[in-house]
């Protein structure tokens, strides 16, 4: 912590590696603290969007926590309202993450079947970046666990800018319920092939809805509103990304109708999971919070072949529970909004295998390695301070 002003800047501690979960942020005991946005100001993103063609991208999660931000329950669903407010500031191109969420099912259960069938499992989910840094920072051994497959935010932009025909010249702009998702936005490992960032700025849901109200735009006032085509219809597994076991129940609702079965339990409400795949017992595990994500590691070591599959999202409950959600944030809070996401995910699609649109953009798709990345070890000295392009991200007291 050093001086800045009449305030105090708190840096990540140079000897240990920062995951930058942002759950400091969300659970200062004073509430004394707070991330220094992409723009700190509505009058910033105003003069910003000016001179640029700019398209954004909602993740699952945000949808039942922004109108807590107007006052509006935990748990709300203000889907069409958040497109509305959008559109009222000047997006045009609104898009839906979940929608790439089908594309990362679709190939992550691809993955995990090839791992099943090549006997190297266990798989681990590499959706949630505050847990794949926490993997290469700590336990390195198991990078090569991690699934290859990019996160729904990163496929999103990948898609929104390849389709465009000009990369270099499209601006995606996340919404996102999580501080991580910002540092995984400048991870070179995650750009196209052509060195384009797939995605230019996140914006938590504290920071649009600050530059919303600056605009005198209260999103419970207003008329619901549709996500843009090609990526706007998202399945129900896709949605359910956002909560705690969403990602696991997805995977393996894919992998077993690939192999000819068929999952019906909701597995999203199992800590573990046991059934049959091609007739190989497979068991899955989901953990959210990165103290248990520890103690599950530490537990592979000794058994390797306990879990098949495993799910970890560094904060409480998932990105329900996200460090870019609005303050407060308690379990009560948290479970709210994991209702909220169930009843939010009512797509009249179930599944990605479903996802008839999903299926067509595929057809468009020339570069399959859009989808996937590597991963490797990282230490405390490439600590980062995100926030825009600078990569500065200050907390102030």
């Amino acid at each position: 912590m050093k001086e800045k002003g009449y305030l105090f800047e708190v840096e990540p501690d140079s000897s240990k590696s920062c995951t930058y979960c942002g759950q400091c942020i969300l659970h200062c005991p004073g509430g004394s603290f707070e991330g220094e946005g992409e723009f700190e100001s509505g009058e910033d993103f105003k003069i910003y969007k000016k001179s640029k063609n700019i398209s954004f991208q909602i993740a699952p999660a945000t949808r039942i926590s922004i109108g807590e931000e107007f006052d509006l329950p935990p748990g709300t669903v203000s889907t069409g309202q958040l497109v509305a407010g959008l559109r009222k500031i000047g997006i045009s191109a609104i898009y839906d993450v979940s929608f790439a969420a089908d594309f990362t099912t679709i190939e992550e259960a691809g993955e995990f079947l090839e791992k099943m069938e090549n006997d190297e499992l266990p798989l681990f989910t590499s959706c949630c970046p505050a847990w794949v840094r926490f993997v290469e920072s700590y336990y390195p051994e198991f990078i090569g666990n991690l699934t290859t497959v990019r996160s729904p935010q990163i496929i999103s932009g990948g898609l929104i800018k390849t389709l465009s025909g000009r990369p270099d010249k499209e601006i995606v702009v996340s919404v996102m319920p999580c501080v991580s998702k910002k540092y995984e936005a400048q991870r070179e490992e995650l750009f196209l092939k052509n060195g384009v960032k797939p995605v230019d700025h996140v914006l938590t849901v504290r920071e649009v809805a600050r530059i919303l109200k600056s605009e005198g735009i209260d999103i419970s006032d207003l008329e619901e509103d549709d996500f843009d085509e090609p990526l706007g219809l998202a399945s129900r597994d896709g949605i359910n990304y956002g909560m705690s076991g969403g990602v696991t129940e997805a995977a393996l609702r894919q992998a077993a109708n690939k192999v000819g079965a068929k999952l019906e339990d909701e597995v999203r409400n199992f800590d573990e999971f046991t059934c049959s795949l091609n007739e190989k017992k497979i068991k899955t595990k989901r953990i959210s919070g990165l103290k248990a994500a520890a103690g599950l590691l530490e537990e592979l070591k000794s058994d390797p072949g306990k879990y098949d599959y495993v799910e970890v999202m560094a904060c409480p409950g998932g990105c329900i529970g996200g460090g870019g959600q609005p303050v407060p944030s308690n379990r009560e809070i948290v479970s709210k909004r994991r209702m909220g996401l169930s009843n939010a995910s009512k797509s009249e699609v179930e599944s990605a295998f479903k996802n008839k649109k999903v299926e067509a953009l595929y057809g468009k798709i020339k570069d399959h390695d859009i989808f996937h990345t590597e991963y490797s070890e990282k230490n405390s000295s490439e600590n980062i301070f995100i926030k825009n392009k600078s990569l500065e991200t200050r907390w102030d007291v």
